[in-house]
């Protein structure tokens, strides 16, 4: 059974709000810049397949 394209939609604009949060948030640490911050596609993929699967004691090697 796969998810409707209006499930995905509705968890797709959850993760672009949260992403817009996040870039508020680098922004106010880093002096108004944006500059390494993670693009929406890796941001997309942890929040997604990495937080779904990922081993949550193997955090400290994940890059975050």
């Amino acid at each position: 059974m796969s998810i409707s394209y209006e499930n995905q939609r509705v968890i797709y604009d959850k993760i672009r709000i949260q992403y817009k949060e996040y870039l508020a948030l680098y922004k106010e640490f880093n002096n108004g810049s944006i500059d390494g911050a993670t693009d929406f596609g890796k941001f997309y993929w942890r929040m997604t397949w990495k937080a779904k699967y990922a081993d949550a004691s193997d955090i400290g090697t994940q890059g975050y």
